[in-house]
């Protein structure tokens, strides 16, 4: 719960900067330097309970009601102070008063010791006007375009890195040579990826063991036709297992519909326009594992465009 406000003040930066740190009384403050060489300020003060009134509590009591009220409080309270200089000897100034509060007199309170600092700014002859007011800034998020900007510019960054990263902590396989050596009429049959030839030609091996433990990995042509050709092999856990091991698309979100069944999601849609966005198993081996979804044009396309994306907020963020 909290209070805020926005006043811009007709002052010069130091001097008003100075003149509040005098009167604010025990408090933390700190001045940066903006890349553009206006001044920015921040002054944080004293909290105060509601069995004494403290220094920021004083402030407050500019306004005469507030002194009874903060006595009457019953727990933790601040005073924010932001202070950014403007052109033409401006201070653009947010006030945020907030606390863990209780009582009847709470959401008062907060607002008296808020309206306190409009009185500090008048009893030292400071010119104002009040350009914003929220009563409940937890509600209702108070934040610049600037700030909004940063958020956003942040999350695209965070999520490509995301992206990009190559997880290895499932020991995930990064590259696997399909067996172009099977039998025609298997590879025929839309085979499992994972389905490889020996050095006998009626006997195959089950290229899952090499990695997930598979109890018997030798597989005669019997076996394979009824086990390991058309969709039988997708109810398979040993190929379920197999796949999860790969290392699949970032875009790609898998989601469990059976015991050994999935549907995979693809969110590059949510940066291009992608026409589909279910994805089964069996397309999912063919182009979403291993290197072969660095090649996708959804997956390059949706790069590029969280790239432009920062980049467009990037110029924004100066241009401000």
């Amino acid at each position: 719960m909290g209070y805020y406000l926005k006043l811009l003040v007709d002052a010069s930066f130091p001097i008003l900067y100075r003149m509040l740190s005098d009167r604010i009384g025990r408090h933390f403050k700190t001045v940066f330097k903006l890349r553009d060489g206006k001044l920015c300020g921040m002054i944080l003060s004293e909290r105060y309970s509601g069995s004494q009134l403290s220094t920021a509590a004083a402030v407050a009591a500019i306004s005469t009601s507030a002194a009874p009220l903060a006595l009457m409080s019953t727990g933790p309270a601040a005073l924010v102070v932001m202070l950014r200089e403007k052109e033409g000897s401006k201070v653009v100034i947010e006030v945020f008063s907030f606390a863990g509060i209780g009582g009847l007199n709470r959401d008062r309170l907060l607002k008296q010791i808020a309206y306190g600092f409009p009185g500090l700014l008048k009893n030292l002859g400071f010119k104002f006007e009040i350009l914003d007011e929220v009563s409940d800034f937890f509600s209702r998020k108070i934040s610049s375009e600037l700030s909004n900007l940063v958020l956003e510019k942040a999350e695209l960054v965070l999520e490509k890195d995301k992206l990009k990263r190559k997880e290895s902590e499932k020991g995930r396989v990064k590259s696997r040579v399909i067996d172009q050596s099977l039998p025609e009429e298997l590879k025929m049959l839309s085979p499992c990826p994972f389905l490889e030839s020996s050095e006998f030609s009626d006997i195959f091996v089950c290229g899952a063991s090499k990695h997930v433990y598979v109890p018997i990995s030798s597989l005669s042509k019997g076996e394979v036709m009824k086990k390991c050709v058309g969709t039988s092999f997708v109810s398979c856990e040993y190929y379920v297992k197999a796949l999860d091991m790969l290392e699949m698309c970032p875009f790609l979100k898998r989601r469990s519909i059976g015991p050994l069944k999935a549907m995979y999601l693809c969110e590059a849609s949510k940066y291009v326009d992608v026409p589909f966005s279910k994805i089964e198993d069996e397309y999912v081996t063919k182009n979403c594992v291993e290197d072969r979804y660095l090649s996708c044009s959804y997956y390059m396309s949706a790069i590029n465009e969280m790239e432009r994306r920062i980049n467009e907020l990037d110029r924004k963020i100066k241009e401000i």
